[in-house]
């Protein structure tokens, strides 16, 4: 939520519609980290908070993450799928993902590791669980150093 500029910039032989905005500038940055994390539709506190009670029944928290160098938000995802069964593994797995997560946020990295490990068991396809536990956060300090 908030506001954002929308205008037509340039010449009358080219124009590009042009939009700047800090609600422009979290889209942007929920859609990249989306593409990363295999994720559908991401949304941020505030969208939750908009969204209310119903919103919660139907995401899980991924974590908090800092974009364009600015304040850290807590990220959620819509858990809707057209495959029933990938749906169902999220539901099922989301209070042992989000308890994983507390414990990241809580600088317990072997415990949140093996909540995530456990997300994996119930739901290979769970991209950020496997996110959580790849290769590339562990070049970056592992999970102790990936909680924004």
């Amino acid at each position: 939520w908030g506001e954002a500029i929308i205008s037509a910039v340039g010449s009358t032989e080219r124009l590009q519609l042009t939009s700047i905005g800090s609600v422009i500038e979290r889209s942007t940055a929920l859609e990249t980290l989306s593409k990363h994390t295999g994720s559908k539709i991401l949304c941020d506190q505030d969208c939750m908070e908009q969204c209310g009670e119903i919103s919660r029944l139907s995401s899980r928290m991924l974590g908090s993450f800092r974009f364009n160098n600015k304040e850290a938000r807590m990220v959620y995802e819509m858990i809707y799928s057209f495959m029933p069964n990938h749906q169902i593994k999220k539901l099922e797995t989301k209070y042992t993902f989000e308890k994983a997560l507390q414990q990241l946020a809580d600088f317990n990295p072997q415990e949140a590791e093996a909540l995530f490990s456990a997300v994996l068991e119930e739901n290979p396809d769970d991209e950020m669980a496997s996110y959580y536990l790849s290769e590339n956060s562990s070049a970056h300090g592992g999970l102790e150093g990936l909680y924004a």
